[in-house]
């Protein structure tokens, strides 16, 4: 993400690193997500990817 990005989206970071550890984003998420979403997940399996994907790009126009 470039310096640009980070102005706009100034929590990104933080979520980045947030959600980069996997008992931090079960933690966050299992509570947050309805319980009828939740409990059809398998939680067990959570696991990180070197990708990222914003389908806004409203987001990002300047």
């Amino acid at each position: 993400m470039n310096d640009n990005n980070n102005n706009i989206i100034p929590h990104a970071n933080f979520a980045a690193s947030v959600f980069s550890n996997l008992t931090y984003a079960r933690q966050i998420l299992k509570p947050l997500l309805p319980i009828e979403v939740s409990k059809n997940i398998d939680w067990k399996t959570l696991k990180l990817t070197n990708s990222s994907f914003v389908d806004a790009p409203h987001l990002f126009n300047t």
